[in-house]
């Protein structure tokens, strides 16, 4: 389990990073420049002539998660070496929202201390909170705690497999093809055999706010998508269960730029949707920006209506939209392994409502969820205060231990 000491500074970080961005957001505090994250030429350009990432012409003939290419990786968060680790970047192929071929990544992180078991090492997706359009803002171009920390699952010597679950298009809210990418990733590295880790290991998956969404799709997709897949538990929190929902809910906010990074996520992998076709000019160049931004599109786009970069009054409502929007709400199905869902009550950035919609509804479909609720928790907070015992969570689905059901 991790230190308190290395607990605390992780919850420090959080705490300063929702801070500085809520006060872009809010103007509090001046917005004088994109973060080095936020600068997207350089690392552009080198994922332009990154041959990696290139999908070979053969690639709809390969199985979903079958390997394209490997490589050995340094795993660098917030610009350090993750310490007392091996790293690998897998190519493999997967599927889109309308299972077409395409190319995913994912980077497996694990530790060099060996794995004394019980059984062998357990291994956790990690989803992170990409929460934008850009494709340099993926994790395996750039970790950052701002979206994620591995080493939670490190501490406790797990392995941890972090996709790129947005992928090639960095299709942000396309929960589908996310769902599709996790799972091809998981497939992936257990085909890659690498650090110990194949067949027989057990996985959970794990994602918070824009990374719990593909977590919830992959939890939903697995029983007839991957049936094969050794998974123990899933934990997700801050849900955006209902994109549409949720759309509604950010729009003039100070979280609108999320809204509108959506936006252009779905239209990325959405074309038939005619979502560009609904743009006035500043739209045309909202959307631009969108696909070259990171985590700056919170702080530039604060306070902003839809409507103000569209030709249509409710873009929203618009068959085109409309339709996708649905294509990417959860449930129709349910998960068949345990589930930890978390959020905050007086989430400010993603209703519990349509939350707490999901949960009844895989719920009466038989997944065994618990569902914990906070109520004086907003967005970032509960994360703070429910990560932790949501790996405790899976700690126990892979010891075994019955999973709790509060439905």
């Amino acid at each position: 389990m991790r230190s308190p000491a290395t607990l605390f500074g992780t919850l420090r970080i959080r705490r300063v990073v929702s801070a500085v961005t809520l006060g872009f957001a809010l103007g509090v505090i001046p917005h004088v420049g994109p973060a080095a994250a936020d600068t997207p030429g350089a690392e552009a350009s080198a994922l332009e002539h990154d041959l990696f990432r290139r999908p070979p012409s053969d690639l709809a003939s390969l199985s979903p998660g079958q390997i394209v290419e490997t490589r050995p990786t340094t795993p660098v968060l917030d610009g350090d070496v993750i310490p007392d680790v091996r790293g690998w970047q897998i190519s493999y192929r997967s599927n889109d929202t309308n299972d077409e071929a395409i190319l995913a990544i994912t980077t497996l992180i694990v530790p060099v201390v060996e794995w004394t078991g019980p059984g062998a090492r357990p291994v956790v997706s990690q989803q992170f909170a990409q929460d934008s359009a850009g494709q340099h803002c993926a994790p395996s171009v750039s970790m950052s705690t701002a979206s994620g920390d591995p080493r939670i699952f490190l501490d406790r010597n797990w392995a941890v497999a972090i996709p790129d679950h947005e992928g090639p298009r960095a299709a942000f809210m396309a929960g589908v093809s996310g769902g599709h990418v996790v799972l091809d990733g998981i497939r992936a590295v257990r085909n890659l055999g690498e650090g110990g880790i194949a067949q027989e290991n057990p996985w959970a998956m794990d994602g918070y706010s824009g990374g719990a969404q593909p977590t919830g799709w992959a939890a939903q997709l697995q029983p007839t998508y991957a049936a094969e897949l050794p998974l123990k538990g899933v934990a997700l929190g801050g849900l955006p269960a209902d994109p549409a929902v949720v759309a509604r809910h950010l729009d003039g906010t100070p979280f609108s730029g999320l809204m509108l990074a959506g936006l252009a996520g779905l239209s990325a992998e959405h074309p038939e949707a005619g979502i560009e076709g609904m743009l006035n000019t500043r739209g045309q160049a909202m959307l631009r920006e969108m696909r070259s931004s990171c985590v700056d599109v919170i702080s530039n786009y604060a306070l902003r209506k839809l409507s103000d970069y569209t030709t249509v009054r409710d873009p929203i409502s618009q068959p085109g939209p409309a339709s996708a929007l649905r294509r990417h709400a959860l449930g129709g199905a349910a998960p068949t392994v345990p589930v930890y869902s978390y959020h905050g009550n007086l989430d400010e950035i993603i209703p519990v409502g349509q939350a707490d919609s999901l949960t009844r509804a895989w719920c009466s479909d038989g997944t065994p969820v618990q569902s914990v609720r906070s109520p004086v928790a907003e967005h970032v907070t509960e994360e703070i205060l429910n990560h932790q015992q949501a790996v405790g969570y899976l700690a126990d689905r892979f010891d075994e231990k019955p999973a709790p059901d509060n439905c």
